[in-house]
C-alpha cells in the first residue's frame, strides 16, 4: 500500500507574522524541536515539509495540539494530518516567503 499524498495550498496573502511575544515564541520553538525529535522521517517538498511519525496516539495528540495552536499565532501556515495504518503524516505547507521559519523550525 502507498502512502496517501496530500496536496496543501498555502495562503498567499497571509502576511509572515507571529502574534506570540517573545517568551511565548522561544516556548513555542522549544516545543516544536520536541515534536520534530519525534519524527521518523523528514521530507522537503515544494512549499514546506513532511514528517512522518509513530501511530503512539499520545505522540498525534501532541502533534495535532501544537499545530492547531501554531495556525492561531502564525496564519500563513497550513497544516495536514494524515493518519494510515503504518503511520501518521504531519504536512506542512508556506507561502514562498515562509520557507525559510520552515527550515528553521522543522530542521
Amino acid at each position: 500500500m502507498t502512502e496517501t499524498r496530500v496536496t496543501l495550498i498555502p495562503k498567499p496573502d497571509v502576511p509572515i507574522a507571529c502574534t506570540l511575544d517573545g517568551r511565548e515564541s522561544v516556548d513555542r520553538v522549544t516545543e516544536w524541536a520536541d515534536i520534530v525529535a519525534l519524527s521518523l522521517a523528514r521530507e522537503s517538498t515544494d512549499n514546506g515539509v513532511r514528517l512522518q511519525f509513530p501511530s503512539d496516539p499520545a505522540v498525534v495528540a501532541r502533534v495535532a495540539d501544537l499545530t492547531v495552536r501554531e495556525a492561531e499565532c502564525c496564519a500563513f501556515f497550513a497544516f495536514a494530518i494524515t493518519v494510515e495504518h503504518d503511520g501518521v503524516w504531519l504536512d506542512v505547507a508556506v507561502p514562498p516567503d515562509g520557507l525559510g521559519v520552515v527550515e528553521q523550525l522543522f530542521a
